[in-house]
């Protein structure tokens, strides 16, 4: 409302609302607040349309609000219609001249006009004397000013009064509520501020009001504190989960590294019991009991499948110079009776071990004994009779055991010397137990510096492995068997492992020639008359067949090569091939079918074949060799 623009009357109205004191939200009422109210709206029957109503309108709704926020009852009053004297003429509106007026000389008052040819008061009528016309009020002047504009100049829209009446009314409203909120202590004030739309609602009215000001400013703050910390929670959830996801990970993977250590714990368990199997059969040529007895005394409680380890072939036990021997015949020939209790009754019993026929049936074949009956692995025993077909008046022999005489290292002849350039391979090597050499001359190991040359004195010859075992004695891969009197040079000082049973085994890496590297798998085929068993003309072609195999592995063992026991193959019949699937390998297979030649197995070398583009191929040092052993 602008100051002077009022009539006297409501500006006094205007005036007296200004002494009163500022309403208290919650407070006991004022009664003069809500008197002046009612003066208020009484006083709009006398006050036309136009500055002077829109001023007190504007009183109207503020001491309405005032009085709303003392007592907490908020209505909209309404001012009483304008209602003139009878015989009065209704004053025009302020403004309501035409545009074209020069000048505010043309402007209609809002009070009765005085007709220039009006009768002059009587004097002695006693009435009051009319008053001489003079300069208009300045009040008049200003709202006549107020209300002219020049052509050029477009008006200013101005709400309805129902949208002003809305405004305002809100603007109290919000007011009340800031102020409610400064009186309020503690954790209440936080419950008073505004949210969502109603920020933006009162922040068109904080320019009007400094409390209406902070309040939209303090609810903005608690707002965007709201907003951190759910984006905060939001992160704390976010970053919860990914923990718990990453503990399971965690425990999945120290899950799977548990199991794949009691994995390697077990192929350690059933290296150690391959070993321990391996030096009972050994022992076993020399008439001693005792290492078989405390195997199998350690066996007691295992599960299955370590004692299907006792399949000797399966722990990778290997001959070189001395002849394998079945666990079954080894006891028949220190005990009949255990060897009669193992292969049944005589040699048709359950227990007894028969090689492959050609026709995939078993047949007794003299003087061949065979780990597993399914793998059709033949290995000749001269001079040893199988444990079924013993005579009965065969005089049982002595079942004590000896002791094992030292094994000395052999001197390796086996046909003519293998060319020198074949180089060398790398790997660990067990040694022997401490106090137990397995070396040539009985060296202690643990004396050796890297760079001493050594050979091996152990008649199955030391397999050779990538590297060396792991602290928990987790044995690595076998790539070669050292054979006995094979000389090795070690690049490290041995390592001792204790173990159990209170040895300590020792092992040392080791470079070997490439030749102890390299496997020469014997895949052989023939049968010398068609004819069943036990014809006597078949079983001795079958008894030369096999012998002759055998002489060829030995051949090729004394060479150096890693020959596991020979298989009978009917895919071998009519093959005459030596094969390899690494050009590195081709430097080898010429040196094997050059030491058959040589050691007078064969009349001629077999046909070297390369199979290098095949799409899946073994690993290096691999050679296999096809022959048909009954085609001559």
């Amino acid at each position: 409302m602008i100051e002077g623009v009022a009539s006297p009357a409501v500006q006094a109205l205007i005036d007296r609302a200004a002494d009163l004191p500022d309403p208290r939200p919650g407070g006991p009422a004022n009664p003069d607040r809500q008197a002046l109210l009612d003066q208020v709206i009484a006083a709009g029957a006398g006050v036309p349309v136009g500055l002077d109503r829109d001023a007190l309108r504007d009183l109207m709704f503020t001491l309405a609000a005032q009085v709303g926020a003392e007592t907490g009852r908020f209505a909209v009053p309404a001012l009483a219609d304008f209602a003139p004297a009878a015989g009065q003429p209704e004053p025009a509106r302020v403004g309501s001249s035409p545009a074209g007026a020069g000048d505010t000389a043309g402007a209609t008052d809002a009070r009765p006009a005085i007709r220039p040819d009006a009768a002059a008061p009587d004097r002695t009528s006693g009435g009051p004397a009319p008053k001489a016309p003079g300069p208009p009020p300045r009040s008049r002047i200003v709202r006549k000013a107020a209300a002219t504009f020049r052509p050029h100049q477009a008006p200013e829209p101005e709400p309805p009064p129902q949208t002003r009446r809305e405004a305002t009314f809100e603007q109290v409203r919000f007011a009340a509520m800031a102020r409610q909120w400064q009186q309020a202590q503690g954790t209440a004030r936080d419950g008073l501020l505004l949210a969502g739309d109603a920020i933006e609602a009162a922040r068109r009215h904080a320019h009007a009001d400094p409390d209406i000001a902070a309040f939209v400013a303090a609810s903005v703050e608690a707002a965007a504190a709201r907003r951190r910390r759910r984006r905060g929670t939001a992160a704390l959830v976010l970053l919860a989960v990914a923990l718990i996801a990453g503990l399971g990970w965690v425990r999945i993977a120290d899950l799977n590294s548990d199991q794949e250590k009691i994995q390697r714990a077990r192929q350690s368990e059933r290296a150690q019991i391959s070993e321990e199997a391996k030096a009972a059969v050994l022992a076993l040529t020399d008439r001693n009991l005792a290492p078989t007895r405390e195997l199998l005394t350690s066996l007691v409680g295992q599960p299955a499948p370590v004692l299907d380890l006792l399949e000797l072939r399966g722990g990778g036990i290997e001959r070189s110079s001395d002849d394998v021997v079945s666990v079954s015949a080894s006891l028949a020939d220190l005990d009949p009776a255990a060897g009669a209790a193992n292969s049944g009754s005589g040699a048709t019993g359950p227990g007894a071990v028969s090689p492959l026929r050609r026709d995939g049936a078993l047949a007794p074949w003299p003087g061949v004994r065979t780990f597993s009956p399914t793998g059709g692995v033949l290995t000749s025993l001269p001079g040893t009779p199988d444990a079924g077909a013993a005579a009965p008046e065969a005089a049982p022999q002595d079942p004590a055991p000896a002791p094992r005489p030292a094994t000395p290292a052999p001197d390796v002849s086996g046909g003519a010397p293998l060319p020198a350039d074949l180089g060398t391979c790398g790997g660990a090597m067990w040694l022997g137990n401490a106090g137990d050499s397995r070396l040539a001359g009985g060296v202690d190991p643990q004396t050796l510096a890297p760079g001493a040359r050594v050979a091996v004195a152990t008649p199955s010859g030391i397999n050779l492995r990538d590297a060396l075992p792991d602290p928990d004695y987790t044995l690595a891969p076998t790539k070669g068997v050292v054979p006995n009197g094979g000389q090795v040079t070690l690049t490290s000082a041995a390592q001792g492992y204790p173990r159990p049973d209170g040895t300590t085994r020792l092992w040392a890496e080791v470079e070997a020639p490439q030749q102890n590297c390299t496997r020469v798998f014997l895949q052989f085929a023939g049968r010398g008359t068609i004819g069943p068993p036990p014809d006597p003309a078949v079983a001795a072609a079958d008894a030369a067949i096999a012998a002759r195999a055998d002489r060829i592995s030995e051949t090729l063992r004394n060479q150096g090569f890693a020959v596991p026991p020979a298989e009978y193959r009917p895919e071998a019949i009519g093959k005459d091939e030596l094969r390899y699937f690494h050009d590195a390998d081709a430097r080898l297979a010429e040196a094997v079918a050059a030491a058959l030649v040589a050691g007078n197995t064969m009349a001629s070398p077999p046909v070297v074949v390369p199979l290098t583009q095949l799409p899946q191929l073994p690993a290096t040092g691999v050679i296999e060799l096809w022959l048909d052993l009954g085609a001559g």
